[in-house]
């Protein structure tokens, strides 16, 4: 059984680059007969109409919640959203799925998403990583594009921000 076919799972995908996330993934989920429920967050509270801070599935005691994301990058909106979800009783974030991890440096000598796993104790799972990409564009022909500059450029935002050389 997969991390979302599990009972009491729920997507919690936050502002705004998440939200989108969440709901597809539901709807694609909801496609293979797989019923997972999805919140997000609001950038700031509402005080009229539906109020509060998340809108959509209400987690219930028990619940755990995978937390989907586009990117990591130094970690900011995990460590955003944990911050959140610890306002709700009685749930636990299982996991953090991301479409794309850079592989950049965290704050200390390891990967922000090493530093999110140790600090939170929930493993952070990527899609796709920097080195995926590097590879696909080895493997490929990519219409009017200089591969030469584009690994250029990986290896300098690798090293500027920390990333393992190519």
């Amino acid at each position: 059984m997969s991390l979302l076919e599990q009972s009491h799972t729920i997507l919690y995908g936050p502002a705004y680059k998440g939200i989108s996330i969440a709901v597809s993934t539901s709807i694609a989920l909801s496609a293979h007969g797989i019923d997972v429920p999805f919140f997000f967050n609001r950038k700031e509270e509402k005080d009229h109409g539906e109020k509060g801070i998340f809108v959509g599935a209400e987690p219930k005691d028990g619940d755990e919640i995978v937390i989907v994301e586009d990117v990591v990058t130094a970690g900011t909106a995990i460590r955003d959203s944990v911050y959140l979800l610890s306002q709700l009783k009685n749930v636990k974030i299982k996991a953090a799925i991301i479409m794309v991890d850079r592989m950049e440096k965290g704050s200390g000598n390891t990967s922000a998403i090493n530093e999110i796993e140790q600090k939170y104790g929930f493993p952070v799972i990527s899609i796709v990583n920097l080195d995926d990409i590097v590879d696909y564009i080895k493997e490929n022909d990519l219409a009017n594009a200089d591969k030469d500059e584009i690994f250029r450029s990986i290896a300098e935002y690798r090293l500027k921000y920390g990333c393992k050389n190519i």
